[in-house]
């Protein structure tokens, strides 16, 4: 049985969301309910569809329907707000935007004549000195909505300004996802780390003969190696 949880962090959530944006995803049309079947996909829709926050659940690593998300069990944009407005055990509402953060509004109405469906996406750059009153559309953003061709773009943060066609303001929301796990370390980095520590202990037991340059040397190219490879 697929994970409803795939460990992400916020970096890996913009770069999954930049991915889907180019054209890896250009055939995924937008479709209200549809998308995210399992987070280790390698796009968010195998049907072509999707809809915009499971979008934004497969880029951030869960499921959009979690058995313990106290606000009910599926992950929508109201759904969402609500769980930062309370529970917080997916998201908590932030004054500052930052890449992998979920930018969203909520429903007006939604199911009746004239209501209005929420929204979310992911914000994936954040220019240096923002302020809320430069507004959202200074930010990039990838969002997967009802564009004429190709659902999920990259854009500005302009639609989530303001208000609707119908004046009704958004009411736009910064959401950060509480799952998110710390940046993994680069592989070169954490085999070099290995060696710089257990080196020194096996030379302490062990003895280890030889030139000390030739060892430098090869802990050099072990490095190198996995750089090459990560």
């Amino acid at each position: 049985m697929t994970a409803l949880i795939r460990p992400t962090s916020a970096s890996e959530a913009v770069q999954r969301a930049l991915y889907a944006a180019g054209p890896a995803g250009a055939g995924i049309l937008y479709r209200l309910g549809a998308g995210c079947h399992s987070v280790y996909d390698p796009l968010p829709s195998i049907t072509g569809f999707c809809d915009c926050t499971r979008f934004c659940c497969w880029a951030s690593g869960f499921m959009p329907h979690q058995d313990d998300f106290e606000a009910g069990h599926d992950v929508y944009s109201d759904a969402a707000i609500e769980d930062a407005d309370h529970k917080q055990s997916y998201f908590v509402e932030e004054q500052v935007p930052q890449p992998g953060y979920w930018l969203v509004y909520g429903s007006v109405h939604r199911g009746e004549p004239h209501g209005r469906v929420g929204h979310g996406s992911i914000i994936t750059s954040v220019p240096t000195g923002w302020r809320h009153e430069h507004g959202f559309k200074a930010l990039r953003i990838v969002q997967c909505a009802a564009f004429h061709g190709r659902a999920i773009r990259e854009t500005d943060g302009a639609f989530f300004d303001g208000a609707d066609s119908m004046g009704r303001p958004h009411n736009s929301r910064i959401l950060r996802p509480t799952r998110y796990v710390a940046a993994p370390q680069p592989a070169h980095e954490l085999v070099g780390a290995l060696l710089d520590g257990l080196l020194p202990a096996f030379e302490a037991q062990h003895g280890l003969p030889g030139d000390p340059d030739a060892k430098a040397r090869a802990v050099a190219a072990v490095k190198a190696w996995a750089e090459r490879s990560a």
